[in-house]
């Protein structure tokens, strides 16, 4: 029995992304695309941030009444809808991953990392290297996710899954894979047809792309072992950097962090998170920490970074942290740094000019 997908895990902006732009063709609102995800069309386009799973499974839902109201429920609630969002993907839009699978030296190095980092691209689906002596096998499951969304994100992260292979493949060897489908044939298959050149099998037992054993020892033509080295790096980082937003911790401090300066209350932050004060009270604890202790330690390192790294009179670093006055922010520092922030710029000011002087004569 598989764990069902934690919803609140915090995913990539990339993915909804491309789902905000199909439904812009598909002339639905921006607004009517987002109801229900407390998501702002800004904080879609942060390719840095993070939001949580349940708020692109929201606008998912959200895009499939419509897409099922203007195509037929047999398209928009079942695997047609993926095909055609996950058609639009493409290789150089996953970044440094893929970038990664790109410059390995051979495909079964790309899957290899390709499977190792996948979180980074999709938590809705898993991947499973399932080779025989005769065959290539990816398998794809989602049973983790609820059942309502599978078709679509089986068909989205199937048709990703194609349009890395078409940029990884020659013509020749996409045409000796087999796709197998575990679902009836439906009324549209000529819209993976389309995407795909190979042979596709509806009815079968599971979710998975087929090939000759030979082709995972193919030789990449931008293999570059420097290349997905730094890449691999990158990735490694920003999986961490997932996992840890994931924790109840590391999501309130996002939060936190994005409205500092107004001083967010425990009760925004918890519905933010789609769940109640009491809870997220007891989910800290469980973390060993507390509300209190986390909003004074984001305010002190993000007054340490500021009155070092920026010429921001106090009267603006209390303003940017959420007091209600210098007086109030300089009172709270010294009790939790036993310097004023006056002593710690000058401290700090003396600091990078022994630094500075020691690389000058280096």
């Amino acid at each position: 029995m598989r764990k069902p997908l934690n919803p609140q895990t915090a995913i990539t902006t990339s993915s909804i992304q491309i789902l905000l732009q199909y439904a812009a063709k598909q002339g639905v609102n921006l607004q009517d695309a987002l109801v229900g995800s407390r998501l702002t069309e800004a904080q879609c386009q942060q390719s840095s941030d993070t939001i949580q799973a349940w708020q692109e499974i929201q606008v998912v839902r959200n895009l499939i009444n419509h897409i099922s109201n203007r195509y037929g429920a047999d398209f928009g609630q079942g695997i047609g809808f993926g095909l055609e969002v996950g058609s639009n993907y493409h290789i150089a839009g996953y970044g440094m991953w893929g970038l990664a699978m790109m410059t390995s030296a051979r495909v079964v190095d790309a899957v290899k990392l390709g499977t190792r980092y996948l979180p980074i691209a999709s938590r809705f689906t898993k991947i499973s290297v399932d080779d025989t002596e005769e065959q290539a096998i990816l398998c794809l499951h989602n049973h983790h996710i609820p059942e309502d969304i599978r078709p679509f994100y089986m068909g989205r992260d199937l048709a990703s899954i194609v349009v890395i292979l078409q940029s990884l493949l020659s013509e020749h060897d996409l045409s000796s894979l087999t796709v197998h489908l575990a679902y009836p044939e439906p009324d549209y298959p000529q819209r993976l047809t389309q995407l795909f050149s190979g042979r596709l099998q509806w009815g079968c037992n599971r979710h998975q792309i087929t090939g000759p054993i030979g082709i995972r020892d193919r030789t990449l033509p931008k293999a570059n072992p420097l290349t997905v080295a730094l890449c691999e790096k990158q990735c490694l980082k920003q999986l961490k950097l997932l996992d840890a937003r994931t924790s109840i911790k590391g999501k309130v401090e996002h939060l936190l962090l994005r409205e500092l300066d107004k001083s967010p209350s425990m009760h925004k932050i918890a519905t933010d998170l789609n769940t109640t004060v009491r809870t997220l009270r007891r989910q800290l604890e469980n973390e060993g920490t507390n509300w209190r202790d986390m909003m004074l330690g984001l305010r002190m390192q993000q007054a340490e970074r500021l009155l070092s790294e920026s010429m921001l009179s106090i009267q603006q670093i209390a303003d940017q942290l959420g007091y209600s006055d210098a007086s109030a922010f300089s009172h709270a520092f010294k009790r939790a740094k036993h310097a004023s922030p006056e002593q710690y710029r000058r401290q700090s000011e003396h600091l990078n000019g022994m630094l500075l002087s020691e690389h000058q004569h280096a």
